[in-house]
């Protein structure tokens, strides 16, 4: 789909509709959001998502750094041999790929082996078979002048708001990701690595050897909190972005699936509507098999809804929007991020309640003759 405009989105009831047919005709097959040729590890992609939000902004900072580079004899002749739209491909990546560590001459070497490989493979200016070095030699310039050359200061002056937004907001979009992943028809596939920010670039970039050491020690972290729910979703969302948010949501998403198994195998799919002025903001829906009923919300266009950097929580974003269950369903849910129950009034839950805490929701529900919160 990538290199087809009319493709380049799709709607909520696209969605829908592709999951319910995923469900019919190949409920066995892997949801997957990264592999081994991704050309731009799964959180990367997530961060420059959010620059679609904010497209003025965007706008302005690019053009006040190519103002400044043409302002400058020396990167002038570097960013004339350049053509554009390479350039602003390069500024996407540079921007969701910005690394979470301070080594930076590292991020550089990662950027300008990755840009010589796009440039090879896109066959416009250089090759595999008739590499240009003069051209990739003008692209590793650019790099280096905005990530460790004389450039930088005037780098952050143009990109740190956009940096900040695409950070705060990109952790969003990767939750709602796990979450979508875990939770829609298919079996959940989770790459090398990706239990935490896969800020990783096209081969050899993600084929980094991963420190699992790290991700075990913080999984067993996280689950000796887990009898403080409450507490260690504070402490995660207070020092957004985190990303501890989106091993949590893995983990207890892949628990709630694995206590309901027979929900996610053979369980049905059902949309729901979502009413208020934030209806468009949202993907929820309902897995269920006899009893056992499981709701999925999730946000969308997260910094549209919240501002710069706040996270979509609380009634002052969600104001009275609401998801309308089918009638039949439990009324009584619990969060399974959070561990608060949720309360549905009418067959409407509130979002601004059950998304007060934590960006996103899995509700588990309560029925009258199971209501054991072990399953949750």
């Amino acid at each position: 789909m990538g290199g087809r405009e009319s493709l380049a989105a799709i709607t909520l009831d696209h969605f829908h509709a592709w999951n319910a047919r995923r469900l019919k005709d190949w409920p066995q097959t892997m949801n997957c959001t990264a592999t081994h040729d991704t050309k731009r590890g799964e959180d990367v992609r997530a961060r420059i998502a959010v620059l679609s939000e904010m497209p003025e902004e965007w706008a302005v900072a690019v053009d006040r750094w190519f103002y400044t580079l043409r302002s400058d004899g020396a990167t002038a002749t570097v960013m004339q041999r350049v053509d554009p739209g390479t350039h602003v491909f390069l500024l996407q990546t540079i921007i969701g790929a910005w690394p979470e560590t301070t080594d930076m001459r590292d991020y550089a070497g990662r950027l300008v082996e990755y840009m010589t490989k796009v440039a090879r493979e896109a066959k416009t200016h250089s090759s595999w078979l008739e590499p240009d070095e003069e051209y990739e030699r003008a692209l590793a310039g650019l790099v280096e002048c905005a990530v460790v050359g004389e450039g930088v200061g005037r780098f952050h002056e143009c990109f740190d708001t956009v940096i900040g937004a695409v950070r705060f907001h990109g952790l969003v979009n990767s939750v709602a990701q796990v979450l979508l992943k875990a939770t829609c028809p298919g079996i959940p596939d989770f790459y090398q690595g990706t239990e935490l920010l896969d800020l990783s670039l096209v081969d050899p970039d993600n084929r980094r050897l991963v420190d699992y050491a790290v991700r075990e020690s913080l999984l067993r972290e996280l689950a000796a909190c887990g009898h403080n729910r409450p507490a260690l979703v504070d402490d995660v969302v207070r020092s957004w972005p985190d990303e501890r948010a989106k091993m949590y949501v893995m983990a207890r998403a892949l628990n709630v699936r694995l206590a309901h198994a027979d929900v996610f195998r053979k369980g049905v799919y059902t949309p729901l509507d979502v009413g208020g002025q934030r209806s468009d903001h949202v993907c929820a829906f309902m897995r269920s098999r006899r009893d056992a009923c499981i709701v999925v919300m999730a946000p969308l266009r997260s910094r549209s809804v919240a501002g710069h950097v706040r996270l979509p929580l609380g009634t002052d974003v969600w104001g009275a929007a609401a998801v309308t269950l089918p009638a039949g369903s439990p009324q009584v849910f619990q969060d399974a991020f959070t561990g608060a129950n949720a309360q549905a009034r009418d067959w409407r839950i509130l979002l601004g309640e059950v998304l007060s805490a934590f960006p996103v929701a899995l509700l588990v529900g309560k029925s009258a003759r199971r209501s054991d919160s072990r399953r949750v």
